[in-house]
């Protein structure tokens, strides 16, 4: 009798274990409720777009690193003076930016963002002119802040 009564409550626990184990994990938050390294990674992006729709060009300032290589769309490469100039200047302009399906990765003090946007514009004209784009953005955690080294994107 006792050994039926230890394997029902060894199977009970183990049923227990299986259970948590497939419980869905919060993604944004660890166990003592702050963000998690992927999640700053995330808002650093959301932060740039965000600078880049109401071009402030001191948050692009500090959210850019001086190394950044970003490769466009259509093949042009800008530096990071050459990138804020062209947000400054109105050559580059958006209504909104938006991300889908954004898969997060860190390696360290490297953040690596894979995912979809779409760059809501409208032209002279008040057309609408919105890109859509696949695109890998790189950060590296640097002076204690995330900040965006290299992206290349295409069309979908």
């Amino acid at each position: 009798m006792l050994l039926k009564k230890t394997t029902m409550i060894l199977f009970i626990i183990n049923a227990i274990f299986l259970l948590a184990a497939q419980a869905p994990i919060d993604d944004h938050h660890n166990e003592a409720g702050t963000l998690t390294t992927k999640d700053e990674v995330l808002a650093a992006e959301k932060s740039r777009f965000a600078a880049m729709v109401a071009k402030d060009l001191t948050a692009l300032d500090k959210l850019i690193h001086d190394d950044l290589y970003y490769v466009h769309s259509n093949g042009s490469v800008d530096g990071k003076s050459e990138f804020i100039e062209a947000i400054s200047s109105g050559k580059r302009y958006y209504n909104a930016i938006t991300i889908e399906d954004p898969m997060v990765r860190v390696y360290g003090t490297t953040g690596i963002i894979n995912a979809k946007c779409v760059y809501h514009r409208t032209n002279k004209e008040g057309k609408q002119n919105n890109l859509k784009l696949h695109y890998t953005s790189v950060y590296a955690k640097i002076d204690d802040r995330w900040q965006h080294v290299s992206w290349q994107s295409f069309r979908m």
